[in-house]
């Protein structure tokens, strides 16, 4: 899986059409790397976000425990090479509804959130990426609540 993980990045610097299975994959790379940045904003690697994360990709995709662990560590070793969020967030805007969107956003919140506070830094990233994917400031705010008062 790692491997065809690899490959669907590439297509990220060659664009080209794509299948409904490889538009999955980007969805999920993306996904994968977008949550490992906001773990990493704070540069405080917390066991319990990266086990959010996992739980997190598991649910939204559907993937077992090796294809999560898979895909959480191709994205951080993207994580730590990235320049710009741009492909991930454009990826994510061609391929989510507003909606879908928005659930990103809370699901950022509960990674953060995961250690029980929440770092200035991790915010501010949120609040980027969600300007990033056109989620409203109203929608940014409610994302958090919701999460919050899940605690």
């Amino acid at each position: 899986m790692f491997h065809h993980i690899k490959s669907i990045f590439e297509k990220f610097t060659a664009p080209q059409k794509t299948d409904a299975l490889d538009r999955d994959m980007e969805l999920q790379v993306a996904t994968a790397v977008l949550l490992t940045e906001v773990m990493c904003a704070d540069h405080q690697l917390d066991e319990r976000e990266k086990k959010t994360i996992l739980h997190i990709l598991q649910e939204q995709f559907m993937l077992n425990d090796k294809q999560a662990i898979d895909l959480f560590a191709y994205a951080e070793a993207k994580t730590k090479e990235a320049v710009s969020l741009h492909a991930y967030t454009s990826q994510i805007n061609q391929l989510l509804s507003h909606a879908q969107r928005a659930k990103l956003i809370e699901n950022m919140w509960r990674v953060i959130y995961a250690d029980d506070e929440i770092d200035k830094y991790e915010e501010h990233l949120i609040r980027r990426i969600a300007e990033l994917l056109y989620v409203s400031h109203t929608d940014f705010i409610k994302t958090k609540h919701t999460v919050l008062g899940q605690s």
